[in-house]
């Protein structure tokens, strides 16, 4: 036999056999399944990660290996060609428009536009408020006020959503075009778009090109773009705040740049304000130390527009802090808490350490679904640029490692969504550094070969052991959270009143990440209003309130979720 295919055999019969290993690994693993509404990992999760080291690594490496012995030359010709050869206009666009259809697919087919967290309830909800001119409502009537209580909702006699209202505004925006389904898919494929041009003038043509073509293959930049969290809206304008920075730089004296920085940076915090400062400072202060020392000469308009711009948006923000709790000083936050919630997420060193290192697991496998996504980030191409692109997830790790608060997992670490663009393109950088190191050091070999390879054979492992098993996990969260509302529409219910005892988030396999049911509309005009259950006697309050509507009881019954009519 040729000692060529020999070794190919060889190769291709180890990363066969590891995988076949992997697969039959779900017996014993409860079929890799991850629980959600609980920050403890399951023995399916645990054992699918343990097993993605195990096994699917080495089948990476194999994989590797035999395709470099297959396609030696065309590889490393391939990847020399991209090296400062543009990424075209049309070719961009494809990728973007691939990123928002992959994201579709997933929210249609996977999540089936179900929720992942009451987060998502609460922008909706604020979203409505919005759409009808308004920051809040008037809470319903104090007799009947608690019965519209809900997770992460002030109702004090105002009703509103905590959270702060750019990403709100974003979907009421996407609602009034019809196209509110889309809205995580279309700031998936801008974002793609302005991570492009982001990659281009921090490492070269080469790197931009292959970040895109692994933002797009992304799981996490994927999966967390098809749900209507904030965290989708904060990526897409921190990245347009980061690319208009650089387009600072290259054209100092462009008010155009400063004015787009600035209304980026506003809108940023407008959706999340520590993580929208904290993460554009670097690129800030690089902007302020490159103009003291004289390398940016800007004059003086076009920073004073950006100042102007920055000023009218604090302004703003202060100006809805007040009109919707009275102070401007005052979030939605202190309002929530005033209601007798409390923070619950202690603080210290071991919380920290336990923060920073989880999460850092969690970006290892999620960002691109490989068993090591971060293994390149490291040996990325060191310049000025690229250490205020590398600070960004730094910043990101130890803020929420101090804040102590752990994050879900669902659709990969949400609260470090942020950090997938900069981690992106780091990885090509440091992809393109290994490279070129391997040749420098060991030649014509078949390493550098097997290292261009490398990738290719880690995202066909992604897409045929991460990806599958992960969308069957959240397929099973998306029946357990839909299910209240399947079951409504099953019984053929109009102009009724449900009262909500309990659901099946935390005693149905494999759990949910949405413990409360949706938030009505404003005006109380659904067909079918979703209501705390406070108990036979005051539920007969609000059933003589709602003289019109046919009550129901939801809850649970020997782990099945049941709907029962009431007496009125």
């Amino acid at each position: 036999m040729n000692p060529r295919a020999g070794r190919l055999a060889a190769y291709l019969c180890a990363a066969g056999f590891l995988y076949a290993s992997f697969l039959v690994g779900t017996a014993w693993s409860d079929a890799y399944v991850s629980q959600y509404g609980n920050f403890l990992l399951s023995r399916g999760e645990l054992a699918f990660k343990l097993n993605l080291l195990l096994f699917i690594l080495p089948a990476i490496l194999f994989l590797s290996a035999a395709i470099a012995e297959t396609r030696t030359e065309r590889l490393a010709a391939t990847f020399d060609a991209i090296d400062g050869r543009r990424l075209g206009r049309l070719q961009a666009v494809a990728l973007a428009l691939i990123v928002l259809g992959l994201a579709m697919l997933v929210r249609i087919y996977v999540l089936r536009e179900s929720v992942v967290t009451d987060d998502e309830n609460v922008y909706h909800f604020q979203a409505r408020l919005l759409e009808s001119g308004r920051l809040y409502a008037a809470s319903p009537p104090e007799p009947i006020r608690r019965f519209f209580d809900n997770q992460f909702i002030v109702n004090n006699g105002r009703w509103f959503g905590m959270y702060f209202l750019g990403h709100s505004a974003v979907l009421a925006a996407f609602e009034a075009i019809g196209l509110i389904r889309w809205t995580g898919a279309i700031e998936a494929a801008l974002t793609l778009l302005l991570a492009i041009g982001i990659a281009r003038r921090v490492f070269g043509e080469r790197t931009a090109t292959l970040s895109a073509l692994l933002l797009a293959v992304s799981p996490f930049f994927i999966f967390l773009s098809a749900t209507h969290l904030s965290q989708p809206t904060s990526t897409l304008f921190l990245t347009l705040f980061i690319y208009a920075a650089l387009r600072i730089e290259e054209s100092a004296a462009a008010a155009r740049w400063w004015i787009l920085a600035a209304l980026a940076l506003v809108a940023a915090v407008f959706t999340r304000p520590q993580i929208g400062i904290s993460l554009a400072l670097p690129f800030m202060i690089r902007i302020l130390w490159l103009t003291m020392k004289g390398a940016l000469r800007p004059g003086v308009g076009p920073p004073a527009v950006a100042v102007i711009v920055l000023g009218a948006g604090a302004a703003s923000f202060l100006a809805v802090n007040h009109a919707l709790t009275g102070s401007a000083l005052r979030t939605g936050y202190h309002a929530y808490w005033d209601q007798g919630h409390k923070w619950i997420f202690p603080f210290g060193p071991a919380y920290t350490i336990r923060e920073i290192s989880t999460n850092l697991a969690q970006l290892n496998f999620w960002l691109l679904g490989w068993p090591v996504s971060l293994a390149f980030v490291p040996f990325f191409a060191r310049n000025g640029r690229a250490w205020a692109l590398a600070a960004v997830p730094i910043i990101a790790l130890i803020w929420y490692g101090i804040v102590g608060v752990p994050t879900v997992a669902a659709v990969g670490p949400v609260y470090y969504a942020e950090t997938i663009v900069p981690l992106v393109i780091l990885t090509a950088s440091g992809l393109e550094q290994v490279i070129a190191l391997a040749r420098a050091r060991s030649g014509p070999t078949r390493l550098p070969h097997a290292l261009i390879a490398a990738p290719l054979a880690a995202t066909l492992a992604s897409l045929l052991a991460f990806v599958p098993f992960q969308a069957a996990s959240l397929g099973l969260m998306a029946d357990v959270t839909q299910a209240p509302y399947e079951l409504v529409e099953s019984r053929g219910l109009d102009k009724a009143v449900v009262f909500v005892h309990s659901l099946p988030a935390l005693s149905v396999v494999p759990g949910s990440w949405a413990y409360y049911h949706r938030n009505n509309s404003p005006d109380l005009s659904d067909r079918v209003l979703f209501v705390r259950d406070l108990g036979p006697e005051k539920d007969r309050e609000l059933i003589r309130y709602l003289p019109d509507r046919a009550p129901y009881l939801m809850q649970m019954r020997d782990r099945e979720l049941v709907l029962v009519p009431l007496p009125r």
